[in-house]
């Protein structure tokens, strides 16, 4: 698969793809060039959606989930 690093609207869809097979914000940064904050926040989202995946939904991941902007519907 080709990762975009030219600026596209769905590039940030290919940035979160690569951070779920395991590259890193700051790694995404160096290669895209978009600002770490960005880069950064799609990580700590990934990180909460794995969280969701890999475990019982209590009370405080579904808090937290939320916060992140994850819906409470399937």
């Amino acid at each position: 698969m080709k990762i975009q690093i030219f600026p596209m609207d769905d590039r940030f869809w290919d940035i979160a793809k690569k951070i779920r097979n395991g590259s890193t914000a700051i790694e995404e940064t160096k290669r895209t060039f978009i600002d770490f904050w960005f880069t950064n926040a799609i990580e700590r989202i990934i990180k909460v959606e794995k969280e969701i995946i890999s475990s019982e939904l209590s009370k405080d991941l579904f808090t937290k989930a939320k916060y992140y902007g994850f819906s409470d519907k399937i």
